[in-house]
């Protein structure tokens, strides 16, 4: 009985063993390039984070909450904004700096402006608040850095896939950004 008994435990630990664990990434949008109005990532290799539509703002208890995703052209480039507000306490923000942008690589990094305040890098931000309440401000830097390559930038629509390791200022933490794809459409 014994034997039968270690014989099932061993089966039954090769099996659990075999089950695989769902990839983040195929919870994210499909990558497209018609202007969708999507945005996805996963953050640390196990969380997956997508927003999809156009900037919705409601209130609850007089506060705004917003959902959706904001795209224009200012500061000197094209600016990303992702809000999922409250509901995943999540807000990021992707500049890329030129005012001229064409399909190819960029890379992400530092935050510099000009004299007129406008961007003249390309960054990665990310804003996140835990189960706390506690505020954390991700993002690329001088040794934080990622890569953004557009795939369209054309008939308003911009499309894309991103990577980055974000830094929290004044630590040593980070988070990591793999798997990035967008697909919006300027108003």
């Amino acid at each position: 009985m014994t034997i039968r008994l270690s014989t099932y435990l061993c089966i039954a630990f090769m099996l659990a063993s075999c089950v695989k664990k769902k990839d983040p990434a195929s919870e994210l949008p499909p990558p497209t390039t018609t202007g969708q109005m999507t945005f996805g990532c996963v953050l640390n290799d196990n969380t997956a984070y997508s927003v999809h539509g156009p900037v919705i703002v409601t209130y609850s208890f007089g506060l705004p909450d917003n959902y959706g995703i904001s795209a224009m052209m200012a500061w000197g480039g094209l600016q990303l904004q992702v809000y999922e507000f409250p509901t995943n306490l999540y807000n990021v923000n992707m500049s890329i700096c030129d005012t001229v942008l064409h399909p190819g690589k960029y890379v992400l990094g530092q935050v510099l402006d000009d004299s007129a305040h406008n961007l003249k890098s390309n960054v990665l931000e990310l804003f996140f608040i835990d189960g706390n309440g506690k505020n954390y401000y991700y993002q690329t830097d001088s040794f934080h850095t990622g890569q953004l390559i557009l795939t369209r930038c054309s008939d308003s629509i911009y499309s894309g896939t991103f990577s980055a390791t974000l830094g929290l200022p004044g630590t040593t933490k980070t988070m990591s950004v793999t798997a990035g794809r967008f697909d919006i459409k300027l108003k």
